[in-house]
């Protein structure tokens, strides 16, 4: 049977069996895309928010209001911040996805579930089409697409749109194999605005990613001999300052924040949310194959690849390795003299670079081997060595330098390679193991001194999600090869990728769980429409010009409702939740949490708040008695309560 004739070779039936699979991976949520929230009500809230923000806006515009976009970055929460959409992600390629859907709807869980469906969807026919370029086989292809579009570090990101919105990454690099292919324009204009894509999408595949995308371009010019073509220099620089020019828009902005005082993200903030390397050892709690795996368990620390995927790539990288060496038999050295001295100097430098490897990463520089003590002080000591006599061996060896120059047209090597780049730049500034700082070589902490935008970007870990792709790529060629063994290699294939199913799935998920604050009280799972709490619909009433500050505050927990449910009322709130705050948050915080203890210093808080009224939520507060000294307090200092309803109370502050 031709490839061309096998069910996935077209991308449409392929495309079809990813969205059954993104159904069953996240079952039950198709039961309730217009009402329900996967996993919790927590960033998925935040993300909703923002996602109706810019629809609002885009649906205006379109509509002819050309001033639309005049307070886009400024939106009324932690008001009177400005720019305060900065502080998160701003979501707005996801924003134009469902632009339609949200004319014809207004309901924002709706397309929030459909959005992360289709990452799911889109990512694995991304990179089935970049899979099928490079192999040539669509089965193969095939495969290499659910390997990342499901794969095991998608799980414990389920509530991070931004992270899970990785999709638009291959369609980049399928773009720009088609370009160095052909050297047409078209492909080279559709990789561009799949950048364009991806960098809107998500702020931290903008800095990871980059680098990538440039090294894969260097990697075609060398491997095609490109490197005096004046037409590809010129192409690829015309279409890196359309990016540029179009990033640029949404990201000076964020750059603006830091005149306003907010600083760099620290390199102890970046360690804390790096992956140890025992996080390769760690899958998501979620995963129902591989939940038990709590090697060394922390936040954005679930790096687990699976077994699948990595034997998959493994077979790849093996069976290349012998194709190549097989190839590059023919280069034998015709002096026997001259071989023996190669082999000598290629032994000398693997046993520097496996002494060097060993005191990285085991953090220790001195060993005793047969009662004798050997001690290392800089590692410039075993890879200087190493580099210098490998380089040496490859000087003087023909075969060594076909063997490392590959075979032409073959992407393997460099998508092995860049896997390999990404789990080393997840480890952040220092890598560790097992929380133990180690001696290896932390490229990302060059990165954050001198590239900007890495100080800028807390979760070095999310290099993960470029792992994962760049793996997926070579378990493509591990599967073209077992499936070109005839009938058992097919079978072989056919057990794995349900064997992979299994592994990736986290499902049943759980859906709307809502966030909780120690020492507060639990608010109740949001709702849409008729959902809407009737506070909010009686502040939606209020005048033009009145504020709110919302009671618990500073509480996660009624944080993200207070800012979801401004939507609804459209008034300009003191409350916020995103990744920062203004520099007055923490304070006015602290000094909200003490009303019975320091009412002066809260009323003087609430006072240069400039809010107009206040909402107390008595759920919020651990017991009943709480609440009433809240209440009491507002009315002591001549706050008026102009609506009761349920458990919420709506007061006017007196002016000040």
């Amino acid at each position: 049977m031709r490839r061309a004739d096998t069910f996935v070779g077209s991308a449409w039936r392929a495309t079809a069996l990813y969205a059954i699979l993104a159904i069953a991976t996240t079952w039950p949520l198709v039961l309730h895309l217009t009402r329900s929230l996967p996993i919790d009500q927590g960033d998925s809230l935040l993300n909703c928010w923002i996602l109706s923000w810019n629809a609002d806006h885009l649906l205006a515009w379109f509509w002819g209001n050309k001033a639309a976009f005049q307070d886009y970055w400024s939106p009324p929460i932690f008001h009177p911040a400005p720019l305060a959409l900065a502080y998160s992600e701003h979501l707005f390629a996801e924003s134009l996805q469902i632009a339609p859907i949200y004319a014809l709807t207004h309901n924002i869980f709706l397309c929030y579930n459909l959005l992360v469906l289709s990452t799911y969807v889109l990512s694995a026919l991304g990179t089935y089409l970049l899979a099928r370029e490079l192999t040539g086989d669509a089965r193969a292809a095939w495969v290499a697409g659910a390997c990342y579009g499901f794969a095991l570090v998608r799980l414990p990101q389920l509530t991070h749109l931004q992270v899970l919105s990785s999709q638009w990454m291959p369609f980049v690099l399928y773009g720009l194999r088609r370009y160095f292919t052909r050297l047409r324009a078209d492909p080279l204009g559709w990789a561009s605005v799949a950048l364009v894509l991806q960098n809107l999408s998500c702020g931290y595949y903008l800095v990871f990613f980059a680098p990538f995308v440039m090294l894969y371009c260097l990697y075609e010019i060398a491997d095609r001999r490109l490197w005096t073509s004046v037409r590809v220099w010129v192409s690829l620089a015309i279409s890196a300052g359309l990016v540029g020019g179009v990033t640029w828009i949404f990201l000076k902005p964020y750059l603006m924040l830091r005149a306003l005082g907010f600083e760099p993200r620290s390199l102890a903030e970046l360690q804390s949310f790096s992956a140890d390397v025992l996080a390769f050892m760690t899958a998501a709690p979620t995963s129902r194959l591989w939940g038990w795996l709590q090697t060394f368990p922390r936040g954005e620390g679930e790096q687990f690849p699976g077994l699948v995927t990595p034997l998959l790539a493994a077979i790849g990288i093996g069976t290349s390795w012998v194709s190549l060496a097989r190839a590059t038999a023919l280069h034998t050295e015709p002096d026997p003299g001259r071989r023996r001295v190669t082999v000598v100097l290629l032994s000398l430098a693997a046993v520097y670079a496996a002494a060097g490897t060993l005191a990285a990463v085991t953090g220790d520089a001195s060993w005793r081997v047969g009662g004798i003590r050997m001690a290392l002080h800089d590692q410039w000591r075993v890879w200087g060595p190493a580099v210098l006599l490998a380089s040496a061996g490859l000087v003087l060896s023909r075969r060594a330098r076909a063997f490392v120059r590959g075979v032409p047209d073959s992407a393997l090597g460099f998508f092995a390679g860049a896997a390999l780049l990404a789990a080393v730049l997840a480890t952040g500034p220092v890598p560790t193991v097992g929380g133990r700082e180690t001696l290896l070589p932390s490229p990302y902490a060059q990165l954050y001194w001198h590239v900007p935008g890495y100080d800028g970007l807390r979760v070095p870990a999310r290099h993960g999600m470029i792992l994962a792709l760049s793996l997926s790529v070579v378990a493509g060629y591990g599967a073209r090869f077992l499936l070109r063994r005839g009938r058992p290699g097919r079978t072989a294939v056919a057990t794995l990728a349900l064997l992979f199913l299994a592994e990736s799935t986290g499902a049943p998920i759980g859906l709307d769980q809502v966030l909780q604050s120690p020492g507060w009280g639990i608010p109740r799972a949001v709702g849409l429409g008729d959902d809407t709490p009737d506070v909010y619909r009686f502040v939606s009433t209020l005048p033009a010009g009145a504020s709110l500050l919302e009671l618990p505050f500073g509480t996660p927990a009624w944080d993200v409702q207070c800012l979801f449910y401004e939507q609804a009322h459209h008034r300009p709130i003191v409350n916020g939740y995103s990744g920062g705050s203004p520099s007055w948050y923490g304070a006015m915080t602290d000094a909200l949490a003490v009303v019975g203890s320091n009412p002066a210093l809260a009323w003087s808080a609430l006072e240069r708040s400039g809010a107009s009224h206040v909402i107390v939520h008595r759920r919020g507060y651990l017991g009943r008695r709480a609440a009433d000294r809240v209440e009491a307090f507002l009315s002591a200092h001549g706050a008026r309560m102009i609506r009761a309803s349920g458990d919420d109370r709506v007061y006017a502050l007196p002016p000040s």
